[in-house]
């Protein structure tokens, strides 16, 4: 156990640094059965017909003194040391379970969930995430995984021996963040996607000019030529969605179709459907 000069210095030193601080609540957090965590759910609309057609799962932790936190606050540091392997096996677990009763109100509900670079270079993964999903009875082929922007950085062959038992097991495989930082043309030709998501910098382009327009349709037309099926998260205007309906796209998120929502509101949104 530490000693109490030991802990003052930790505490002086995180309240100096409130990310720190929020790192050190976070690990107690795992260590205590994961309390405080919970997920939120962004709806993913078909364009131009107002029906949801999935969800991308996002990881929330709150307490009295910080309120409620998003990942970018915690996730880069837990990563570093290792805490994150046994929280993203709570976010699968607890996604799939929440899964499992959405498809039961439309069984051609998705459910997405990104993945990090721990994630990808554990070898047991293919293996726990087909128990965990056996468990919550959630059948794999309305599972979507994203590769993220920082999971770029690892080699495409690792790329590659991730998705490919997954695709196996009918896990849909995505790119995120599709046209931005590292190698995703590389990600594109190697690992051919079942579909990918521009980034919001793509998304808030597309009204800003006759090129951007053409840029993004250029990408769009990449991604199809690949067989990956495309869609934009960030859109925050209805001007956004009208230019989006020139683009083939097969499912669009962000705040101009709906907020982030809880669990039970999406139920309910399934069961009046």
């Amino acid at each position: 156990m530490m000693n109490d000069e030991r802990i003052d210095a930790l505490d002086a030193a995180a309240e100096a640094n409130p990310d720190e601080a929020i790192a050190r609540e976070i690990r107690r957090s795992i260590e205590n059965g994961f309390e405080n965590f919970f997920l939120r759910y962004q709806p993913v609309f078909a364009p131009g017909t107002g029906k949801p057609i999935g969800v991308e799962a996002l990881l929330r932790w709150k307490n009295k003194k910080f309120g409620e936190v998003t990942p970018g606050r915690f996730l880069a540091d837990i990563e570093r040391d290792g805490s994150f392997r046994s929280l993203g096996y709570w976010i699968m677990s607890s996604v799939l379970t929440d899964g499992a009763l959405f498809l039961k109100a439309d069984p051609d509900f998705t459910v997405c969930v990104n993945v990090s670079p721990e994630q990808i270079t554990d070898p047991d993964f293919a293996g726990n995430l087909a128990e965990i999903a056996d468990q919550a009875g959630f059948p794999l082929n309305r599972l979507q995984l994203e590769i993220t922007r920082d999971c770029r950085l690892l080699p495409l062959d690792e790329l590659c021996s991730f998705a490919e038992p997954l695709r196996v097991m009918g896990v849909k495989i995505g790119i995120d963040d599709f046209g931005s930082g590292n190698d995703w043309l590389g990600a594109l030709r190697t690992l051919q996607p079942d579909y990918v998501k521009f980034s919001s910098e793509f998304t808030n382009s597309i009204i800003m000019s006759e090129t951007e327009r053409e840029v993004v349709r250029h990408l769009s037309g990449l991604a199809h030529a690949y067989e990956a099926e495309v869609f934009f998260k960030s859109v925050e205007s209805e001007d956004t969605a009208d230019a989006l309906s020139e683009l083939t796209v097969n499912g669009a998120q962000g705040w101009f179709f709906s907020e982030v929502i809880y669990f039970d509101e999406v139920l309910g949104w399934l069961r009046r459907k």
